[in-house]
C-alpha cells in the first residue's frame, strides 16, 4: 500500500484514539427521547465558577510554544512517551514511527515505514500499528505492539485473531485492555473485542441498549477494571413519515454482564464530540448542544461542566482538562468535583483535532488547522503558524 494511503488511514484512525472525532451532528426530534433513560442535571454554583476564572491563578499560563516538525518528510503526532519524548508518525521512505525530544525538531526513528500507526498506549509504553504479513497470504496482517522506547518488538497478534476489523482501537487508561467494533460479514450487529496486553489474550462480548438495527460503534474504551465500556456509537431512525434522517451520535456506558456489555446510559453526543473515564464509575462527554457534561453512574446525576466545546482531553491523573472553545480556541481548566476551575485560554487560531497532555501535565500537545477566516488574537502564536493544512505545537505552561 502506498505511503499516502496509509497517511490518510492514520488521520482518520488517530481522531479515535485521544479524542473521538464522529461525522454527524445531533438534532433533537420526536421519538429520540424515548430512547434515552431521565437524569438529574446539576448545574454549578455560578459565583463559584466566576471567581475560578477571574485569571489569579497561573496554573495554566503557557510559557513557551514549540512547533512540531517532521524534518523533510510530512508527518504527525500520537502522543507523548512515557518519559516525555513526543511520539508521531513520518510520511518518509525510510522511517515510520519517530520519537522528538523538546523542542521537537529532530525526529529520531523508531520503526520502518511498512507499519501503519493505530496509537500508543495510555502509559506511554507501547506503540501500536499492523503491519502486511509478507509471508502469509494476500490481505493478512499483523497487530504489533512496539517498545515506544527504542521501537523493539514486544509482541505480535494474526489480523485474523482479530477478525474484520472496521472501527479505531482504544486503550483503557491503565493501558492493560485494547478494545475495538467489528462486523463481521451477514451479521446483523456488531461485536466489542477486547485484547488483554497484560495475559495475551482476546475475549468477544455482544453489546446491547435501546438502539436501531443500524446502530454501527466508532469506539470502544474499557474501564481500568474491564468490567464496564465507554462506547461511542451511530445510529439512524425513521422520523414520523417513515424518512430514514442522518445517523446521530452517542455515547453509552455500559456494564459486562452474561458475555454483553449492557447498556446503563446514553447520551447525544456532539459533532466531533469526545468522551472519556474520569475513574471506573465516572464520564466526561461533549453533548449535543456542544455542553461539556460530567455523569456519575453511583448516583445517575448529570453535571454540566462547560459550555460551547466538542473535543477535550484529561491529564493522566484527570485533575487537568483541556477543551475547544468555539471554533478556534483552545482553554484549559482544572477538574475538580463538578467544576472546572481556572479556567484559561491557552491557545487561538487553529481548529483542534488533537489534544493530548505530557506524562507530567506541564505539556498539550495541540493539532488542528487553521480556520477559514483570519482575526485579531489574543494569544500570540509562532510566526510559524498552521497555513491552512494540520500543523501541531506543544505548549508548555509555567
Amino acid at each position: 500500500m502506498r505511503l499516502v494511503t496509509w497517511r490518510m488511514a492514520g488521520k482518520a484512525l488517530r481522531g479515535g484514539t485521544l479524542a473521538l472525532a464522529l461525522a454527524a451532528a445531533f438534532a433533537l426530534q420526536a421519538g429520540c427521547a424515548s430512547r434515552l433513560r431521565s437524569e438529574t442535571v446539576v448545574i454549578p454554583d455560578a459565583a463559584a465558577t466566576a471567581a475560578s476564572t477571574d485569571g489569579a491563578d497561573s496554573t495554566f499560563e503557557v510559557r513557551s510554544i514549540f512547533k512540531v516538525s517532521f524534518g523533510k518528510s510530512a508527518g504527525y503526532p500520537l502522543g507523548w512517551a512515557a518519559d516525555g519524548r513526543l511520539i508521531g508518525y513520518a510520511n518518509d521512505s525510510d522511517v515510520g514511527f519517530v520519537s522528538l525530544a523538546a523542542p521537537y525538531r529532530d525526529p529520531v526513528a523508531l520503526s520502518d515505514p511498512y507499519i501503519m500507526p493505530l496509537g500508543l498506549s495510555p502509559d506511554g509504553r507501547l506503540l501500536l500499528g499492523i503491519a502486511k504479513d509478507g509471508e502469509a497470504k494476500r490481505d493478512a496482517y499483523t497487530l504489533k505492539l512496539l517498545a515506544a522506547e527504542d521501537g523493539r518488538d514486544v509482541a505480535a497478534i494474526p489480523y485474523a485473531a482479530f477478525k474484520l476489523r472496521k472501527y479505531p482501537f482504544t486503550w483503557s487508561d491503565n493501558s492493560r485492555y485494547l478494545a475495538y467494533g467489528v462486523r463481521e460479514p451477514g451479521a446483523s450487529a456488531d461485536r466489542i473485542e477486547v485484547y488483554d496486553a497484560k495475559t495475551g489474550g482476546t475475549a468477544s462480548y455482544a453489546w446491547t441498549g435501546d438502539t436501531s438495527s443500524m446502530a454501527t460503534i466508532v469506539s470502544v474504551k474499557l474501564s481500568n477494571d474491564g468490567a464496564k465500556a465507554l462506547i461511542v456509537y451511530k445510529d439512524d431512525e425513521k422520523s414520523r413519515d417513515g424518512q430514514l434522517r442522518e445517523d446521530l451520535s452517542y455515547v453509552m456506558l455500559a456494564e459486562r454482564a452474561d458475555g454483553a456489555f449492557e447498556s446503563r446510559y446514553a447520551h447525544p453526543l456532539a459533532d466531533a464530540g469526545s468522551a472519556d473515564w474520569v475513574n471506573d464509575s465516572q464520564i466526561v462527554f461533549a453533548g449535543a448542544d456542544d455542553t461539556l457534561f460530567g455523569y456519575d453512574a453511583r448516583n445517575g446525576a448529570l453535571t454540566v461542566l462547560a459550555e460551547g466545546t466538542g473535543l477535550f482531553s484529561l491529564s493522566a491523573d484527570k485533575q487537568s482538562i483541556a477543551f475547544s472553545r468555539g471554533d478556534d480556541t483552545v482553554a484549559a481548566g482544572r477538574l475538580q468535583g463538578n467544576n472546572v476551575l481556572n479556567e484559561a485560554v491557552v491557545y487561538q487560531g487553529i481548529v483542534p483535532v488533537l489534544l493530548a497532555w505530557s506524562p507530567d501535565g506541564d505539556r498539550l500537545l495541540l493539532e488542528g488547522t487553521k480556520p477559514p477566516y483570519a482575526q485579531e488574537r489574543a494569544v500570540p502564536a509562532p510566526a510559524e503558524d498552521a497555513d491552512g493544512r494540520y500543523a501541531s505545537f506543544v505548549l508548555q505552561f509555567r
